[in-house]
């Protein structure tokens, strides 16, 4: 557009990173256009778009997993065509993806060192060594986590601060980091910014890629903006205005979303009553009622994601009851909580939400594919199965144009969770589990899902909502459950609370300084 900035940052020094024309094609698709753009050493640079903007096609470029089909990166003054990941990681390039590529059977401590293990000599790993060293990195980025501990018992968040601190090992020039605190609390992500402003001081130049704009405010210097894999804007950060920002990711305006109010109904749809897992959680109490969205906040490791992922039977309880939209039925599966009323959206996309290998309309039509089957003999009836498809494909904005028979895998974060979120829907359930939504989802993405679920509650579904955004919390809710190491220990009106107090209380510091007062 004729109005658009298209400048770039310039100083003193010569640039880190210099991309000049850099386009990519798939059959079909366009991925980049003639993008250009330069980062300087010591610089934090955001990169930014929709999804499908191109940003990970440009960050597969520069990591060396895929190659440009034209235009010339330069690196430190030198030319630079990464053959392989292995070949851009020896040239000081690290790249921390949203999905981390880690080891899920070994331990932190083994997958930081993993192909850089620090030896003694012959082959002999020095384990007393890499114990203090991963011991004193995890101190700068995640002092909560056990060296020693299982990958696989990690949540998505802490796995991401386990792969900043692979790349704090590396002598890393450039530092790419692929939506590091999608599902951080405001606690990690400080611990992330200071990690950066470390970095900044010696020398290091990071990309940060992120759908949050206040991270952008605040921890970047300069930024980038992509929309249908052409450049829009290069700019200092403190150039361009907020809203205005958001027009150029989005390519329209975007109304701000502003929570009606919500009468209350009084038909219970879910009712958990001493909910129990030993040292996990311990006695947890609430429901939820049709057309109410009812959150639940804390930090990371309070055992939010544990106690829903018992309710929906993915893990077992040792006390306590839960009673279904379909009655007090035993669920003891995903299956049998989907058949008792309760669909959910698990919080690791990648692993537990989408099934890689088949195609976006397969996704979408996996829980409702008794709806269009021929019974008893289960025949899908192809018809009413494209009807589904279509609708949702529409409804959601799902991305690319013609995605429908495309392997999921092949699309962006932001349109996976879209048909993971279509899937829940087409269930037919009356309660819906939401664990961190709008992670990774682009801000045009994140309002549209913002209006899908408030409808949802407006035609009488129950939706509990974990999110580790206190906005995303504070707009969307009516009641706020605050789990604090295991147990509910508040329940705010979503109405009645701030941002401030919020936190207070998910630190379980709320009232704190009144009874030392006392």
């Amino acid at each position: 557009m004729a109005d658009e900035i298209a400048t770039t940052r310039s100083g003193g020094d010569a640039p880190r990173l210099a991309l000049r024309s850099i386009s990519k094609s798939y059959p079909g698709v366009l991925a980049l256009q003639d993008v250009s753009f330069t980062i300087a050493p010591g610089e934090v640079h955001a990169l930014l778009g929709a999804n499908g903007a191109g940003k990970s096609t440009l960050v597969k470029i520069l990591s060396g997993a895929i190659k440009r089909d034209s235009g010339e990166i330069v690196f430190d003054g030198e030319p630079m065509n990464a053959a392989s990941p292995h070949d851009a990681a020896d040239r000081g390039i690290a790249c921390l993806y949203q999905e981390p590529a880690l080891v899920p059977s070994l331990s932190v401590e083994q997958n930081i060192f993993l192909g850089r293990e620090l030896q003694i000599g012959w082959g002999v790993i020095d384990l007393a060594a890499q114990k203090r060293r991963a011991h004193d990195i995890l101190q700068q980025v995640a002092p909560r986590l056990d060296p020693s501990g299982p990958v696989h018992a990690l949540r998505t968040s802490e796995r991401q601060l386990v792969a900043l601190a692979k790349a704090l090992l590396s002598d890393s020039k450039l530092v790419i980091m692929d939506e590091p605190s999608a599902s951080m609390t405001d606690a990690e992500i400080e611990f992330l910014f200071e990690t950066i402003r470390r970095l900044r001081q010696g020398g290091k130049s990071i990309i940060y890629i992120t759908h949050r704009l206040d991270e952008v405010m605040a921890v970047t210097d300069s930024l980038t903006v992509l929309r249908d894999g052409r450049h829009v804007v290069t700019a200092p950060t403190a150039s361009i205005a907020r809203d205005r920002l958001v027009e150029m990711i989005a390519g329209a305006h975007i109304d701000p979303f502003e929570r009606p109010a919500r009468a209350a109904n009084s038909k219970q749809l879910l009712a958990v009553k001493n909910l129990t897992r030993d040292g996990v959680f311990s006695d947890i109490s609430f429901e939820v009622r049709a057309g109410e969205i009812v959150g639940l906040a804390g930090l990371v490791g309070a055992g939010r994601s544990e106690i829903v992922r018992a309710i929906f039977g993915a893990d077992p309880a040792d006390a306590g009851s839960v009673s279904y939209p379909k009655g007090d039925v035993s669920v003891s599966s995903p299956a049998q909580a989907v058949a008792a009323g309760v669909a959910m959206i698990p919080e690791d996309r990648k692993t537990q939400a989408v099934v890689p290998a088949m195609t976006v309309a397969e996704n979408i039509i996996l829980s409702s594919a008794d709806h269009c089957s021929i019974r008893p003999f289960g025949i899908v009836r192809r018809a009413a199965a494209r009807e589904i498809v279509s609708r949702n494909v529409r409804r959601f904005n799902i991305r690319p144009s013609g995605c429908e028979d495309r392997r999921i895998d092949t699309l962006s974060g932001g349109n996976q969770q879209k048909a993971v979120l279509a899937r829940a829907i087409e269930s037919g359930a009356d309660v819906l589990i939401l664990d961190e939504p709008t992670a990774g989802v682009d801000v045009g993405a994140k309002a549209e899902i913002h209006r899908h679920v408030e409808n949802l509650a407006a035609s009488g579904k129950g939706i509990l909502l974990i999110s580790s955004e206190t906005e995303e919390l504070l707009t969307l809710a009516d009641r706020i459950l605050v789990i604090h190491e295991g147990r509910l220990i508040r329940e705010i009106e979503g109405h009645s609370t701030n941002a401030l107090e919020l936190t207070q209380s998910v630190l379980g510091e709320y009232g704190r300084k009144v009874a030392d007062a006392d």
